[in-house]
């Protein structure tokens, strides 16, 4: 994951393999998709999950770094290394604002994993969570980003806002340095064990939270691994420009 530019905590990309590769063993399909992919490195990992049939949807501005033949370089990277990793997908080029529920069901159906990325707003964030929602397959995951980032407390605020509002139909199962995982209430305990007990996330320490009223599994990062791994991604995954 470091061969490409962004931001993605180890942690997090074992649960993405964790649940993404669970959810197909268990006959549970679907697209994924993602507002905010940046240079693609959790967009790549995703779709290295897509079964036979299945689409993963890009959403961002696309508009990092110099332009060259009407395209940004973060826009000509993203499709050349998806070409590269075999990666297909569709894609949104502009606001999530100017995404709707029909376009993204049109281009891969109900979605069984749904990562939050964009703007951090709060009016991003409920923009957002009402597109996750409406194509949301039954079993289907949301990842929200940056959910506990001083420097975006818009973002807790808007999640916060969004599981008042939904009466215990969504509910957190786990929780990292950088994300919170949601899911629909059913499906709860299942995503739970099946995260605790994933071989994907042994590496890590593990505790059991409450949040609002709910059991929700927290990964803990260590200090000394983030720098180190702030340092090999440093190394390795200097910005193109």
């Amino acid at each position: 994951m470091f061969r490409v530019p962004g931001w993605l905590h180890p942690v997090d990309a074992s649960a993405y393999a964790a649940v993404l590769l669970y959810q197909p063993a268990q006959q549970l399909s679907g697209g994924l998709a993602e507002i905010g992919v940046y240079f693609g490195r959790s967009f790549f990992l995703m779709g290295q999950a897509l079964s036979a049939g299945e689409k993963a949807l890009a959403a961002d501005l696309f508009e990092s770094g110099p332009v060259a033949d009407g395209a940004s370089l973060q826009l000509r990277r993203f499709r050349s290394d998806a070409e590269r990793f075999g990666i297909p997908f569709e894609l949104h080029i502009g606001p999530s604002e100017r995404l709707t529920a029909h376009d993204i069901l049109d281009a891969v159906g109900p979605v069984r994993f749904f990562s939050i990325d964009g703007g951090h707003m709060i009016e991003h964030i409920r923009n957002d969570v009402a597109l996750a929602t409406a194509v949301l397959a039954p079993h289907g995951i949301i990842a929200f980003d940056d959910f506990c980032s001083p420097e975006w407390p818009e973002t807790m605020v808007g999640v916060v806002d969004f599981l008042r509002g939904a009466n215990g139909a969504y509910v957190p199962f786990a929780i990292t340095q950088s994300k919170l995982y949601v899911c629909r209430t059913e499906f709860h305990t299942r995503y739970m064990a099946m995260l605790s007990g994933s071989h994907w996330m042994r590496r890590y320490r593990q505790r059991e939270i409450t949040f609002f009223g709910s059991p929700l599994v927290w990964y803990h990062h260590p200090i000394a691994n983030r720098i180190a791994h702030h340092a090999v991604a440093r190394a390795v995954s200097v910005l193109p420009w």
